[in-house]
């Protein structure tokens, strides 16, 4: 089983022309599936995607995006997330994110979760969220 580590991450991970700043999670407040968020940048001049993230820490991390739907609040599955050359994507509540989903373990405030984006162009990045509060904004 891999251990939660509990140490600050690196503000940004980098991949080709891409730069991923600012990841955090919250902590479940039921079950175990964890929303993460995060910014990526693309400092490039060619377009990259998002094809997929995984994490040794969940057996499933989906992308999704909350839509509205006649007043209510839904989640759309998305199989890739473009980033234009010189654009910013940015992963945050009420509009994309990602659920990390089935949890190896409890995750609380404080511990970290390990994410491997996989780029389509940049290729793979490591990136440290570190777990919040669930709602909080540091």
């Amino acid at each position: 089983m891999l251990a939660f580590a509990c140490q600050s991450a690196p503000a940004v991970a980098r991949a080709g022309a891409l730069e991923v700043r600012d990841a955090y999670a919250f902590e479940p407040v039921l079950g175990d599936v964890a929303s993460t968020y995060f910014s990526i940048r693309n400092t490039g001049t060619a377009p990259d995607s998002l094809s997929g993230v995984t994490s040794e820490q969940a057996r499933s991390v989906m992308m999704h995006r909350q839509v509205d739907d006649d007043g209510q609040a839904i989640m759309r599955h998305l199989e890739t997330v473009e980033i234009a050359a010189g654009a910013t994507v940015t992963f945050a509540p009420g509009g994309t994110h990602l659920m990390l989903e089935q949890l190896t373990a409890l995750v609380t405030a404080g511990d970290t979760l390990d994410l491997m984006l996989h780029f389509n162009r940049a290729g793979d990045v490591v990136v440290r969220a570190p777990v919040r509060p669930y709602g909080s904004s540091e």
